[in-house]
């Protein structure tokens, strides 16, 4: 069977336990096709797993602009983890988001296989675990 951007979203959801209460994917329709939350590191500073409505799937950091001053360090931080495990890879990224500012960085994860996609998963969880 193909693995379809929507199939692996709601794989990746399902495996991060972040179905919702209807065991679908969570979704704002009018940004993306599905998101999971795979790291909180502060409130307001997590690390996202999404499905773009161009059927692009991405890991992304984003960072709300109360997380960049009152958790300072830890930001700047997850931005390095980020960074040095993504090297090259790494864009800036906007997102619409009720009109919140957010530092936001992604790599597109969209040819990874799924096996690939819960290893990077749980690499991100220990690695964020520790800031």
């Amino acid at each position: 069977m193909k693995q379809t951007p929507q199939i692996i979203m709601h794989e990746i959801a399902e495996y991060l336990d972040e179905l919702n209460a209807k065991g679908r994917v969570k979704r704002n329709p009018r940004n993306e096709k599905g998101y999971a939350k795979i790291q909180q590191i502060r409130r307001g500073c997590d690390v996202w797993f999404h499905h773009l409505l161009d059927d692009r799937l991405i890991i992304d950091l984003m960072i709300s602009e109360a997380a960049r001053r009152d958790h300072n360090e830890a930001a700047d931080k997850s931005i390095s983890v980020f960074k040095f495990n993504y090297k090259e890879n790494v864009e800036s990224w906007q997102h619409a988001l009720d009109g919140r500012n957010y530092e936001r960085y992604f790599v597109d994860v969209s040819r990874f296989s799924l096996d690939n996609l819960k290893k990077v998963t749980d690499q991100i969880r220990e690695r964020f675990s520790k800031i």
